[in-house]
């Protein structure tokens, strides 16, 4: 994932960390920590996709604040796979995009010139997976940098 010219110049590697809250997703965190690890200048964004924004009536109780909103529900999801960045002192960035989850990883990592994306391979929706696809199999099929699926 790492060239010699980023390696030997210290060029920022910026990873693009896709979690869902899953078992896997907390996988694909141990593994994008122990990179960060290697990695002298390392910038880990994480960007959770939720496919539906909040309801109505969430949102009155939060005085229509979607962004407030939304970052408490992925905070509280996420929770395990962040505590492990502060645990180790790694700086992480934190994103919430609401859309298709394939469609939105991809779309960042395009936008944000992101040199490899990290993911589960398993998310939370696997009836979803059965119908559609994995969101992890768009993405590889998908993404312009490469992408590591974690078991």
């Amino acid at each position: 994932m790492l060239n010699k010219k980023q390696k030997d110049e210290g060029i920022l590697y910026k990873i693009l960390l896709a979690l869902d809250g899953s078992k896997h997703g907390e996988k694909a965190a141990k593994e994008a920590l122990q990179l960060a690890k290697l990695i002298k200048n390392v910038s880990i964004t994480v960007l959770c996709v939720v496919q539906h924004g909040p309801t109505r009536s969430e949102m009155a109780d939060k005085h229509y604040n979607v962004k407030d909103l939304l970052s408490e529900k992925v905070n509280k999801k996420l929770l395990p796979s962040l505590r492990i960045f502060s645990v180790e002192n790694i700086p992480i960035h934190l994103e919430i995009a609401i859309g298709n989850p394939a469609d939105e990883i991809v779309q960042f990592a395009h936008t944000g010139q992101y040199d490899s994306i990290i993911m589960g391979s398993r998310g939370l929706n696997m009836l979803g997976e059965v119908m559609f696809g994995s969101v992890s199999h768009k993405v590889l099929h998908d993404a312009r940098c490469p992408v590591m699926v974690v078991k």
